[in-house]
């Protein structure tokens, strides 16, 4: 993922991810698979000590996940902001972002970031 550090003690982290991120439906209908959906880029802001606050204005997720023994996991997740809104009818035509690369570009106060990244089909890079 990108992190990019801001002013006031934050960090605004880019990744990418499966929406709905925390789909249990999903979860448990394709557990096992590498890919379940088309991976979208997303960022949330956090403090930079990493004490739980949550700075961006995303809805809060609750779900959970399947852990190492196969039980499940509950997980919820805040302030998640998604970017892209990928498509594709199967796993062999859904999109995702990969190689994620996050930098400021201007000075002040109104800096602006820019996000780099790969665009990946199946197999196919696009």
């Amino acid at each position: 993922p990108g992190v990019i550090e801001l002013p006031g003690g934050k960090l605004m982290v880019i990744f990418a991810g499966e929406q709905p991120s925390l789909d249990i439906t999903m979860a448990a209908k394709e557990l096992g698979d590498n890919q379940n959906a088309p991976r979208d880029l997303a960022l949330v802001i956090v403090s930079a000590n990493l004490n739980g606050t949550v700075f961006s204005d995303g809805p809060e997720e609750t779900g959970g996940y399947y852990g190492y023994y196969g039980n499940w996991i509950l997980q919820k997740n805040r302030g998640v902001v998604w970017l892209t809104n990928f498509t594709g009818s199967s796993k062999y035509t859904w999109e995702g972002a990969t190689r994620i690369k996050a930098t400021r570009v201007g000075a002040g106060i109104k800096d602006k970031v820019l996000v780099l990244y790969e665009m990946w089909r199946g197999a196919d890079y696009l």
